[in-house]
């Protein structure tokens, strides 16, 4: 199933094409939401006014990375190839995302902070359900160790909880600006 082939082959129904069509489809949309979301945490990681919680980001940041090349291999195994256009659309929007006015013209606000936790975590919910959604189809359809889903679900989930604290402790020094 390569990334602009038919799917089409000899004994493949009709069912199945579409099937696999979707799955590529799905995948690539990840895959690009992943390279855009990895490189808003890196950002976020680097400017966030707290020095603990860049810390705790950078950390973030590195499993993000991880999880990255599990979802490329994923795909590898499937014989699907990243999305160029998907990706340089979505890295373009998360680009002029950073651009909304935050009632401060030349500091980070910390309203910024809150915002771009928010963000992340809505990214990592997105990776949560993908994990999901990949070992409910099994791993006849995704040629992936179930154990390693459940890893990364796992991980998604423990994402979810560590931004979740961050983005409370960021929300509360907005009372302290």
């Amino acid at each position: 199933m390569s990334g602009g082939a038919s799917s089409r082959g000899a004994g493949v129904t009709p069912q199945v094409a579409e099937a696999r069509r979707l799955l590529r489809t799905y995948l690539r949309d990840h895959d690009s939401g992943a390279v855009a979301g990895a490189r808003r945490l890196g950002s976020t990681a680097r400017s966030h006014r707290d020095p603990q919680v860049r810390a705790e980001l950078s950390r973030l940041h590195t499993e993000v990375e991880e999880d990255r090349r599990s979802l490329a291999a994923v795909m590898e195994r499937l014989d699907i190839t990243p999305d160029p256009v998907k990706r340089l659309a979505i890295l373009a929007g998360e680009q002029l995302g950073r651009l909304k006015p935050n009632g401060f013209l030349s500091q980070r606000s910390p309203l910024t902070d809150v915002v771009e936790l928010e963000a992340l975590s809505m990214a990592v919910t997105g990776k949560l359900r993908l994990w999901e959604t990949l070992e409910a189809l099994g791993p006849d359809a995704t040629l992936t160790d179930p154990a390693e889903l459940r890893r990364l679900r796992d991980r998604a989930l423990d994402h979810r909880e560590r931004l979740g604290r961050l983005h409370a402790a960021s929300a509360k020094a907005l009372t302290q600006a």
